[in-house]
């Protein structure tokens, strides 16, 4: 262990201390003089976090707000009067009653100039140090100078952001007293959606961390002195290792060392939206960057309370490759002789009308989308009820999430005790909870993941898992109820659920018993596509009824794959089930779907409406295809 992992855990540990002496007056307030100013602070605050929050600028390169301190750059090295340690790092270091701390002197700065000196030593540093840089036109140009191998900020992608350039301002650096020596390492850009230029790597390890906080740890410190790098286990590319490219990474880096593909030398400016990424049910939220009302960007949003500034692949790199599609359906078309010709929106709403005043209400009917926004579905519900008066308006799905009923939040997920994963690959489907879940693991909880039938998780999520187990249906069921406390057996008769008193017995799985007696858990609900929907809707009755009584404190999340099904079903109640049954029987004669159908004969059906963002099986088989819009494209709420 070297001296400054050493020295971090130290005020850790006296953090913790600091912490447990005040017990209950954790949350009082005490004052500390930071530059003759006094204020005041949280038991357990750092330094760094107290003068950041006022508005005192101290310089640092390996920071990040939401991860332990690290005190690697030792630019944030701050002087403490009247202690036996005069010097310390700010971002370490637990404010105490009564402290006085200096952010700015002579000394500070020099000690400061010197361990900056030592980072630009391997790091292209002529423009940061060039007496002409504020007026130099190159550095001003926004695209003139790309290239490939960068060697001044000139020809920087990241220049206008830079926070080394930044701190070289602060400190004033107009010379380097150390010889440059280029590291002269490879460019790596065989992968999909970043670069990586290690050339431009001051070694600050925020990659790293935040890559274990995932629970991932794709990436590490590799070889020792001189030859230190950032890199993959083996130096494979990251597409050949366990790397999930969620572009943590990326976001972090204070240098241009990482970049993104699509966006290397795209200027952000000032354009942007906040939203929220529909692309699964967490529904994180993002800075939308647009350019002449194209989507260039996404960056996942540091001040969103669900994924506080984390994402995954779909949302950080593939919502503007998706929405920007070539092939995306824009223009509403009308079947002609068969064959399928653009038509102007009037003449569609003609044919539209036209067609569906030939039909009785019943004989017409609607399946919704789940990751319509609220106000659509209600929309839509509203358009069938009071202007058609049919009744045949349903879901695309057949599952119900009533576990959207239970007002629990993702929140509750790292205070857990105990967590329940039941046919849950969270990496797979919803990867930013499993920061959550490795911050749970992290406090002590005990993690179980138990999925129907013959499963295989990746290795990230079953490092974390303390039992996993693969469990016929009914097993799996009675180990769930198991774990709730299910008592009452004249509910579970009358809900047709069976549980097996035995089960821990039965796969000799007696460390439960002692998860029980803590009352502060979480279940996570996965994938039940293929379990019969009366069962599994009867199974969510019974969740919601034991998490509601007496004073247990259980958190039941629904991890579903759509990303509205909550909010829709607010809405929209009946299961595709019965819209599909009356579309065989021919009750059904015309369908407007905004969802794709699959595996439902559509032979009885005399006009086919089909509302979708993409060509498909489906809209080839239409009479009508109307174009819509992605999430990214219109306003309303999800839930």
């Amino acid at each position: 262990m070297d001296y400054a992992s050493f020295n971090v855990q130290v005020k850790q540990f006296e953090r913790l201390m600091l912490l447990s002496k005040e017990g209950c007056d954790g949350m009082e307030l005490k004052h500390i003089t930071i530059d003759e100013q006094t204020f005041e602070f949280n038991v357990g605050e750092t330094i760094l976090e107290v003068a950041t929050k006022n508005k005192i600028y101290i310089p640092t390169l390996c920071n990040l707000t939401d991860l332990e301190p690290y005190g690697g750059c030792r630019l944030c090295i701050v002087r403490v009067l009247d202690s036996r340690k005069p010097f310390q790092t700010a971002c370490s270091t637990p404010c105490e009653s009564n402290m006085k701390i200096i952010t700015k002197d002579k000394e500070l700065q020099e000690m400061r100039r010197e361990v900056l000196q030592l980072i630009l030593s391997e790091h292209p540093n002529g423009c940061l140090v060039c007496a002409h840089n504020v007026l130099c036109e190159d550095l001003k140009a926004d695209d003139k100078m790309k290239s490939g191998r960068v060697f001044g900020c000139f020809s920087c992608h990241n220049k206008d952001i830079c926070e080394l350039r930044n701190v070289v301002e602060y400190l004033e650096i107009d010379e380097v007293a150390y010889d440059f020596e280029y590291k002269n390492l490879p460019l790596e850009r065989e992968d999909p959606f970043f670069d990586r230029d290690y050339n431009l790597c001051i070694l600050c390890g925020r990659c790293v961390r935040t890559c274990e906080e995932r629970g991932i740890s794709a990436i590490n410190f590799m070889h020792r002195g001189h030859e230190i790098k950032i890199s993959t286990g083996g130096d494979v590319p990251h597409i050949d290792s366990n790397c999930i490219f969620c572009g943590s990474c990326v976001d972090v880096c204070p240098t241009g060392a990482l970049s993104s593909k699509a966006t290397k030398w795209v200027k952000k400016g000032n354009n942007q939206t906040k939203s929220v990424c529909s692309f699964c049910s967490v529904q994180c939220g993002f800075l939308y960057y647009t350019i002449d009302e194209e989507l260039m960007e996404s960056i996942p949003s540091t001040q969103d309370r669900v994924n506080k500034g984390k994402a995954c692949v779909l949302g950080r790199f593939c919502t503007p490759a998706f929405v920007n599609h070539s092939t995306r359906l824009k223009y509403p078309m009308k079947r002609v002789q068969n064959t399928l010709i653009p038509t102007k929106w009037n003449d569609i709403y003609k044919a539209i009308n036209q067609k569906l005043s030939q039909y009785k209400p019943e004989e017409i009917g609607f399946v919704i989308s789940p990751d319509l926004s609220n106000e659509s579905a209600f929309l839509f519900q509203k358009f069938a009820e009071k202007v058609i008066k049919t009744p045949n308006v349903a879901l695309s799905t057949n599952f119900i999430p009533l576990l959207g009923q239970h007002d629990k939040s993702f929140d509750a997920i790292p205070d857990s005790q105990w967590i329940l994963l039941l046919n849950a690959n969270i990496q797979l489907t919803h990867p930013v909870l499993l920061i959550r879940l490795k911050q749970a693991k992290d406090k002590g909880a005990k993690i179980v993941s138990v999925n129907i039938g013959d499963v295989s998780l990746p290795d990230e999520s079953r490092n974390l898992f303390d039992f996993e187990l693969n469990l016929p249906i009914q097993d799996a069921t009675s180990l769930l109820l198991t774990m709730l406390g299910a008592q009452n057996k004249l509910l579970l008769r009358d809900l047709g659920l069976k549980m097996d008193e035995h089960v821990l017995e039965k796969h000799k799985l007696t460390q439960f018993v002692d998860m029980r007696r803590y009352q502060n858990g979480t279940v996570l609900m996965g994938n039940f596509v293929k379990l019969p929907p009366s069962y599994l809707n009867n199974l969510q009755k019974l969740i919601l009824t034991l998490a509601s009584e007496g004073e247990s404190k259980i958190n039941c999340i629904g991890l579903w794959d759509r990303g509205n099904l909550n909010g829709v079903t607010k809405f929209i109640t009946k299961p595709f089930s019965e819209i599909e049954t009356k579309i065989t029987s021919g009750e059904i004669k015309v369908l407007y779907t905004t969802e794709r159908i699959e595996n439902t004969p559509l032979d009885k059906l005399e006009y086919l409406i089909v509302q979708d963002m993409f060509p498909s099986e489906l809209s080839e088989k239409a009479d009508i295809v109307l174009p819509v819009a992605s999430f990214t494209e219109q306003s309303g709420h999800i839930t």
